[in-house]
């Protein structure tokens, strides 16, 4: 996707105005990411069971994520609070440094990482499965170490970024998003 969205922006006629360009490959962008999402195929034991931990449990679903992948965590947050899920965001440093307390024996947590190696989030997981938490891995990489501490993988696949350096998080970030907001409404059927 990468490599032919950034031909798109940089062949777009330079006589255009920027609107024009940038709706050009704002719909060239869209089109392709909509080709991303469609070939994404999670595995349909790990979908089903974070799908039934999440509508099951009684307390509220941890969401936690570091950097853009922390934010996708507390917009997922939100949003399953917006549709009466009860639902918290963990900052994973700072449950590291002691606010790990709200977190409740057996409660539903959501690690949400691009590539799945990102220590916070792997220091979390020790703690949490003394407290026999569910862990739910959102990543790109169903072999990375945060994803074999998991009960449930959603791995997404790796995906090229559409920066030219692929350095920010574009691409995979709105795929997090994408996955977190099904989840959501999914889970707010369920229960």
């Amino acid at each position: 996707m990468t490599s032919s969205l950034i031909n798109v922006i940089n062949n777009v006629n330079p006589s255009m105005n920027t609107s024009n360009r940038f709706n050009h490959v704002f719909k060239d962008g869209l089109a392709r990411f909509a080709n991303t999402l469609r070939a994404i195929e999670l595995d349909q034991r790990d979908l089903s069971g974070a799908l039934r931990v999440m509508a099951e449990t009684l307390w509220p679903v941890v969401c936690t994520g570091v950097g853009k992948s922390g934010f996708i965590a507390a917009k997922l947050a939100a949003t399953l609070n917006s549709l009466s899920v009860r639902a918290i965001y963990l900052n994973p440093t700072d449950a590291l440094h002691g606010d790990l307390g709200i977190v409740a024996d057996e409660s539903v947590v959501l690690l949400i990482s691009n590539s799945g190696t990102t220590s916070e989030l792997r220091n979390l997981v020790p703690p949490l499965a003394v407290r026999g938490c569910q862990l739910i891995a959102i990543v790109s990489n169903r072999k990375s170490p945060l994803a074999k501490s998991a009960n449930f993988v959603l791995d997404y696949g790796n995906l090229e970024e559409i920066d030219e350096h692929a350095m920010a998080p574009t691409t995979s970030t709105v795929v997090q998003l994408a996955l977190a907001d099904i989840l959501a409404t999914t889970v707010s059927r369920a229960r």
